[in-house]
């Protein structure tokens, strides 16, 4: 009976205790509600309704104006760039209200030159862009009818889809379905399929099928070349995309529009395997790629060395050995031994001592550089199998 008369006893307590912190709080909440406290100025951005337009600062006025006419120039410069950032930071601190205003009132100024009153809405949208690629792109949808550059659209929405694609999705989504003068023309469409592209590749490959008649062949091209290289960087995403891609091209057997994709995406990744672990480069190629386009990167492999990194070197010669193509000088392991030997003779001889007889050997031995007959690992081959390399050398040249 004790001991439950002691637990009762240490619960009221602990209860008493944690009311009494409560009674505290609260007392310490309402002196804060009652305080006048200092607080940061919001950005208009974040407030929805209830708001008169900010005051435009003359500085912002000032700096957007002699940002367009040094940008009217050509001329990239340090004032330019300076004048880029704290135009940002500027643009930052307004809502949207204030923005339309400045913007109409620059446009609208004839003591400013017509070339440069034709950009500002252009230089807002990338100056906003930089802090705040959400509000950039809903300030774009309500001038719906104004010319924009493309380039600065398309950068604009990439930003904010890199921070939330699915947001910025369905913004595009909504403005399709309002039909607006910047989704008709198919050039955000370039930047939309690749941002999705990364999240959703197979609905991404699917929306440019959709599009079919707003791309050429080119564009497609382009679409595989910008999902392989500016959105694609894990293994596991580059498979993602393969997989999505052979299974849409399976239903759709026939699409142009999916083989381009597929030519600019794959070129695009042959020439950054080197970039990869050789384990995960191998996979990606073993898993995803077609034997003609197995045999391109076999071919393409030794000429990704001459700038990216030479490790492993031994490894890709061995996987580049096994590829199906004739034993002759055309073989990709010959392109690859010759890259190899300008920057490690010494290696790229040992590799080729090391391996057994075979026609290709033999090939190889024929194609060789000079230099690495000069190694240690090569002196020891046979006079016979050099002199037999340089005839046979000698008669294909011939």
């Amino acid at each position: 009976m004790k001991p439950i008369i002691a637990i009762v006893l240490i619960a009221a307590a602990v209860g008493w205790f944690r009311y009494g912190r409560w009674l505290e709080l609260q007392r310490d909440a309402a002196t804060l509600n009652a305080t006048s406290l200092p607080t940061r100025p919001v950005s208009g951005w974040n407030v929805r309704g209830g708001r008169e337009a900010a005051e435009i600062p003359v500085t912002l006025e000032r700096d957007l104006l002699r940002f367009l006419e040094l940008d009217a120039t050509g001329i990239r410069g340090v004032e330019r760039d300076k004048l880029s950032t704290s135009l940002a930071d500027e643009f930052l601190c307004l809502d949207h209200a204030s923005i339309c205003r400045l913007i109409a009132r620059l446009e609208g100024d004839a003591s400013v030159p017509a070339e440069m009153r034709a950009k500002v809405m252009d230089a807002c949208i990338a100056a906003l862009s930089e802090v705040n690629p959400e509000e950039a792109m809903r300030l774009v949808a309500s001038h719906p009818d104004a010319e924009l550059n493309a380039l600065i659209l398309g950068q604009t929405f990439a930003r904010w889809a890199a921070r939330r694609p699915a947001g910025a999705l369905r913004w595009y989504d909504e403005m399709e379905k309002k039909g607006l003068p910047i989704v008709r023309d198919g050039k955000l469409l370039l930047y939309v399929v690749p941002e999705q592209a990364r999240i959703d590749p197979a609905g991404a490959l699917e929306r440019a099928l959709s599009h079919e008649s707003m791309l050429t062949l080119e564009n497609s091209r382009y679409l595989g070349q910008v999902v392989g290289r500016d959105q694609m960087f894990a293994v596991d995403e580059h498979r993602s995309f393969m997989v999505a891609l052979e299974h849409v091209s399976k239903k759709h057997p026939s699409s142009g529009l999916l083989k381009s994709v597929r030519e600019g995406y794959i070129r695009q990744l042959t020439g950054c395997l080197s970039e990869f672990p050789i384990e995960d480069a191998i996979m990606l190629i073993e898993t995803g790629f077609r034997p003609d386009e197995k045999l391109a990167a076999a071919k393409e492999v030794g000429d990704s060395f001459l700038m990216g990194p030479k490790e492993e070197m031994d490894r890709w010669a061995g996987w580049i050995a096994k590829a199906e193509a004739p034993a002759d000088s055309e073989h990709p392991l010959i392109r690859l031994i010759n890259v190899w030997s300008f920057f490690d003779a010494e290696a790229a001889g040992r590799w080729i001592a090391k391996e057994p007889e075979s026609p290709l050997k033999d090939a190889c031995l024929a194609e060789l550089p000079d230099k690495l007959w000069d190694t240690e690992a090569l002196k020891h081959v046979s006079e016979r199998q050099k002199s037999n390399g340089e005839g046979e050398s000698g008669a294909a040249r011939d």
